[in-house]
């Protein structure tokens, strides 16, 4: 499994959190169950190394909690509760033996709801640099 998909998932669990992920257009295909940490397909951007080395890949995922009738205040300290988690999504994963670094690109808040639940989400995209090693191929 990739470690990115597995640290997110191990952040999940330990915080009883639902995790799914796909296009962001599968989120209305299903029930959802509040907290959410979906995630988008993963991208390759880099690599190096020929057989040994690093790929980077750079991932997209939404936090999303369940909205309701909040008053401005109130969305903002649940955005503020995403961000904290966001971070220690990244912690988790900066955590993982086979990450070397992590960067967090950007932590911005949805205009609206995503759904028709009206949750309050917070998209958040980082690029992470994963060791790999490739086996040798004997003829």
């Amino acid at each position: 499994m990739n470690p990115i998909i597995e640290s997110m998932n191990n952040y999940a669990q330990a915080n009883r959190w639902s995790f799914d992920g796909g296009p962001v257009r599968g989120l209305t295909s299903g029930q959802l169950k509040f907290p959410t940490i979906w995630h988008q397909p993963l991208a390759l951007t880099g690599k190096i190394g020929r057989r040994e080395g690093y790929l980077t890949y750079k991932l997209s995922f939404l936090l999303l909690e369940k909205g309701g009738n909040h008053t401005a205040l109130e969305k903002e300290n649940v955005r503020e509760g995403l961000e904290k988690h966001a971070l220690g999504m990244i912690h988790t994963l900066e955590n993982h033996e086979r990450v070397l670094n992590v960067r967090l690109i950007s932590c911005l808040p949805t205009e609206s709801a995503l759904t028709h639940y009206g949750e309050i989400a917070l998209t958040v995209t980082i690029e992470a640099d994963i060791l790999y090693c490739m086996p040798l191929n004997h003829a």
